[in-house]
């Protein structure tokens, strides 16, 4: 049966490009100086950003409003220092939550000498209850296999889990009168009826839950409430 829920579909080859001899940052929606419309903000989100930054090289970015920033490492391990002095580094298995104010910068640093290294890092506009603590550390569990693991207890909400082959699941938003987002880190899965593949995305409304199921082992995807 087809699902009831509307949804648009992010290819990731269709993604902007922002680009130097140091950095290359892959955007879902629309950010910096890549805009497009049909590719703006969906609820709280503000932005999905892919980033592949070299060796010894920092990548600069500005907080163009107040901002709930996640950083989220793929592959190596990175620094990063906020305007207002907070550092932290940041390995495979965990993820940071940043509370950024208005024009504030963040910097983020591949130490190693001879490796790039990979890395999302999502923008969320605060919920007017949420909690404005300035970085929160979270580790990411992909041990429990086939279950969706919440990120941290602050809204808005994130997701994240692996599935083997075949494997179903069912994501409940935490308010089904808002959207929800999905990002597919690795593996193929489909969502809602719908295939989607590496860094594909999907933005979902009109729905109480969100049906999936994993169609390659070790498929890994991020839910947002948005």
């Amino acid at each position: 049966m087809m699902s009831a829920a509307e949804a648009t579909i992010y290819l990731a080859g269709r993604r902007g490009c922002s680009q130097t001899d140091i950095y290359r940052s892959d955007h879902t929606l629309s950010f910096e100086n890549y805009i497009r419309e049909g590719r703006g903000t969906f609820g709280n989100l503000q932005s999905l950003n892919d980033d592949t930054l070299g060796a010894g090289g920092t990548r600069m970015l500005t907080a163009r409003a107040d901002s709930i920033v996640w950083l989220i490492p793929l592959v190596g391990a990175f620094q990063y220092e906020t305007a207002t002095g907070v550092q932290g580094s940041v390995e495979p298995g965990q993820t940071h939550r940043l509370g950024l104010s208005t024009g504030s910068q963040l910097s983020i640093t591949n130490s190693y000498e001879d490796e790039r290294i990979n890395f999302l890092h999502l923008w969320l506009i605060p919920e007017p209850m949420t909690r404005t603590l300035e970085v929160q550390e979270y580790t990411i569990d992909l041990n429990q296999q086939n279950t969706l693991i919440p990120l941290g207890d602050l809204t808005p909400d994130l997701h994240i889990g692996q599935y083997q082959g075949r494997a179903e699941g069912i994501y409940i938003p935490r308010d089904s009168n808002k959207g929800t987002f999905a990002f597919v880190i690795h593996g193929a899965f489909e969502i809602e009826n719908r295939l989607l593949e590496p860094r594909d995305a999907i933005a979902l409304w009109n729905t109480s839950e969100v049906t999936f199921e994993a169609l390659s082992n070790n498929a890994i995807v991020l839910f947002i409430d948005s």
